[in-house]
């Protein structure tokens, strides 16, 4: 990991396209998380098209407690004293948010929202009053429109369109600033190996093949290239979607989230499993590979001497051995590489199923909706790509700094 931390500081000369496009990528992951929760009314909606009433949108136990907190202290501190008055004489009354699962429908929505549109505190903690300015009263003003189940509907399909093509700009962004610094890194990475490559003792040229020095300077920065270009911008963009779904899981349902994370273990385990023996295989490989590369150099440059002699079978052997023994070595690296997600993916796949059986004592119509289910089991499908590719790039992070630990060998050695 000390070699890889080294390799990103490559990444840090550029820091401003790089952190720009971080922010950018932190957008993008804003905006599909945006974009999933269009589905919660859009399914509660089609579950209501056809009954002839308008669409009312349900709260949760939790919501209607807060409402009427934030009521009661509004009718104490902040209502003007004429309609304080009337309250006390008892001609007007306040509104109270029902016991679910009655609907909170278009009268009782207009009295609630005017009950808490001051741009006060209501004594309630931060996230209770951040979710009273947004979630509770978004959906109250919903009800109090009583729009047509077919106009919420169509309303959120046209929601949908611009919100997607807004991430995919977003993500063309992201993937130009730091796919580009990350290319930028690799070129000053080997312009710094090839000036270290200059300025190396004679005695080095004499010790080492010439192979293992150009194995380095193409193999192993190659290797280095695509993690910290196209596999980090990945990376990070999918960090931030798990982030922000996460989220968006918790405020649907933080019981059923829990759930879904003691399966963590179950998705993570492949990824323990298999992170040392990517790194060692890849640095074994790369090591082999390296032998190859200085036995052809060896038998191009000598081909005179070797059939002087009549070396041809031996030198063929000796190729055939080393060759064997690499192309064994390959196919074990890219087996641990290809197995690790590919269990990943089929825990995930079975914590998916579980999840929808569990899912399923959860629905009551009030605390969570269809509409709600359907947004919460996409989100969570969603994350399973990102925790794949995050799993995967664990074992990148192997290969690279196996590759980086022998480029910095010869980057770090002092010149004559």
């Amino acid at each position: 990991m000390r070699h890889f931390l080294r390799l990103l500081g490559y990444s840090f000369h550029y820091r401003t396209p790089f952190i720009t496009g971080v922010l950018v990528s932190f957008v993008v992951a804003l905006l599909n998380g945006v974009s999933l929760t269009t589905f919660y009314p859009l399914f509660d909606a089609l579950g209501d098209k056809g009954g002839g009433e308008p669409f009312v949108i349900q709260f949760s136990e939790s919501e209607r407690k807060l409402l009427n907190n934030a009521v009661q202290y509004s009718a104490i501190n902040y209502i003007e004293p004429a309609e304080k008055a009337r309250l006390l004489t008892g001609d007007a009354t306040l509104p109270v948010a029902p016991a679910a699962p009655e609907k909170i429908r278009q009268d009782l929505a207009e009295r609630l929202l005017h009950y808490t549109r001051y741009e006060k505190t209501y004594n309630l903690t931060r996230t209770q009053q951040l979710n009273l300015r947004t979630m509770v009263r978004w959906k109250l003003k919903i009800n109090q429109a009583a729009f047509d189940p077919l106009k919420v509907i169509y309303t959120a399909l046209m929601v949908l369109f611009p919100l997607y093509f807004l991430k995919l700009v977003f993500h063309l962004i992201s993937v130009q600033l730091i796919a580009r610094t990350g290319y930028k890194a690799v070129r000053d990475l080997r312009s710094d190996l090839y000036e270290a490559a200059q300025n190396l003792p004679l005695t080095y040229f004499y010790r080492e093949k010439t192979g293992l020095l150009m194995s380095r300077l193409i193999n192993d920065v190659e290797i280095v290239a695509a993690v910290i270009s196209s596999n980090m911008r990945d990376s990070i963009t999918n960090f931030f979607y798990l982030i922000t779904h996460l989220f968006l899981l918790a405020y649907l349902n933080l019981e059923l989230l829990i759930v879904s994370a003691l399966t963590l273990p179950l998705i993570l385990a492949p990824v323990a499993l298999f992170t040392k023996k990517i790194s060692r295989s890849t640095r074994k490989s790369q090591e082999l590979l390296a032998d190859l590369n200085a036995n052809l150099q060896e038998d191009i440059q000598g081909i005179r001497v070797i059939r002087s002699f009549v070396m041809e079978d031996q030198q063929a052997e000796r190729f055939e051995r080393v060759n064997q023994r690499l192309s064994w070595r390959s196919f074990k690296e890219q087996f641990y590489l290809k197995m690790g997600p590919n269990l990943v993916e089929l825990s995930s796949a079975l914590m998916t199923l579980a999840i929808i059986a569990l899912g399923a004592a959860y629905l009551d119509g009030t605390n969570f909706t269809i509409g709600e289910f359907i947004t919460f089991l996409m989100a969570l499908m969603f994350i399973i790509r990102p925790i794949i590719q995050l799993s995967s790039m664990i074992g990148k992070v192997s290969q690279a700094s196996a590759a980086a630990e022998r480029i910095f060998g010869i980057a770090d050695r002092r010149p004559d």
